[in-house]
């Protein structure tokens, strides 16, 4: 939802209408650097939400220490996740010329520069480039967050 809000076609229709009209958002949508795999009822819940700080009122999910704030219509994932989550969404946003706030994306930022490169994002960043062809330069160390 975070690369869809910016198209025009989510203000018409949201998700459905851009999977029907917009081939910049399946790619996006599609880009193997934006997925992931999670825990299906954090997903759910998830969906259409931005990340951001969540207050004190949130739901949470056992084990899973992800946060979903629904009256602010907000995520957070866990400390452990959210430089990776970070990367993602700064190298995506470049990559597809995305309109972010400025706010959001120094929390983007923040949470890149407190959660360092892991060595599981550096595996996966390097199966993504051997499949599509490209790789996250805030992985592999070719550009760093300022």
């Amino acid at each position: 939802a975070v690369f869809g809000r910016p198209l025009e076609c989510w203000s018409h229709g949201g998700r459905k209408n851009c999977e029907e009209k917009s081939e910049l958002f399946n790619k996006i949508e599609g880009d193997l650097h934006n997925l992931r795999p999670v825990v299906g009822e954090v997903n759910g819940d998830r969906s259409d939400l931005i990340y951001n700080f969540v207050g004190s009122t949130f739901v949470t999910y056992g084990q899973c220490e992800f946060k979903i704030d629904f009256q602010r219509d907000t995520a957070e994932p866990p400390d452990a996740i959210k430089g990776d989550l970070a990367r993602i969404t700064l190298f995506m946003q470049e990559k597809y010329n995305l309109p972010f706030t400025t706010e959001y994306t120094n929390i983007m930022k923040g949470w890149a520069k407190a959660d360092p490169v892991s060595e599981k994002e550096k595996v996966i960043n390097t199966l993504i480039k051997d499949i599509q062809g490209d790789s996250n330069y805030y992985i592999d160390g070719v550009k760093n967050i300022e």
